[in-house]
């Protein structure tokens, strides 16, 4: 029987933020990131299976990306209901970034590599729009996000950290909290 949870890929980060502590800082945003969507019930891979799962979709394929610190469980869970209506479900970043693709159709191979060297640059977003466009696959698009490509997204990242250890939850608010831990240890 084929599997139907959908498939989560987290696929390397074509751009990150360059500073002190980066590598522990890639590997927490990582290891987070793996941990919420394992909570949500997902299967989980890293990016290596990318040409064969996108050739080859019988359940939502979500597409993430490592460099995406404390994505909102909320952005995973309305992608996942909106490819009940759509091809195709966006999450942009303002920089031109993505931090969540997410599919319901598989795509042939020449439009499966297309689809994996815009994944690969460093702002795919205008590149994306175009290939889903030209496919004609209905899009829906999810509420901006951000990712760690420079250092005003870690500036970014800390500010939010904080406030969020102010609110009603305070640290219940995190669910993987790897990123906040190097956050507060590289203040």
């Amino acid at each position: 029987m084929a599997e139907t949870r959908p498939l989560a890929l987290v696929l390397p980060a074509a751009s990150f933020v360059e500073l002190p502590g980066a590598d522990a800082l890639r590997e927490a945003a990582r290891a987070d990131l793996h941990e919420l969507l394992a909570m949500l019930e997902l299967r989980v891979r890293d990016g290596a299976e990318l040409r064969a799962a996108l050739a080859d979709v019988k359940a939502p394929l979500l597409l993430t990306f490592a460099n995406v610190p404390a994505m909102p469980a909320a952005a995973v869970e309305g992608a996942l209901e909106a490819l009940s209506e759509f091809d195709v479900v966006l999450g942009p970043c303002a920089d031109g970034g993505i931090y969540l693709l997410g599919l319901a159709v598989s795509l042939d191979e020449p439009e499966a590599k297309q689809l994996a060297e815009l994944l690969a640059s460093k702002q795919p977003l205008a590149g994306l729009a175009t290939l889903l466009e030209q496919l004609e696959l209905e899009t829906a698009m999810l509420p901006p996000w951000f990712r760690l490509a420079d250092k005003a997204d870690v500036s970014f990242a800390r500010s939010l950290a904080g406030l969020s250890l102010l609110s009603e939850g305070g640290e219940d608010e995190f669910l993987a909290d790897r990123l906040r831990l190097w956050l507060e240890k590289n203040t």
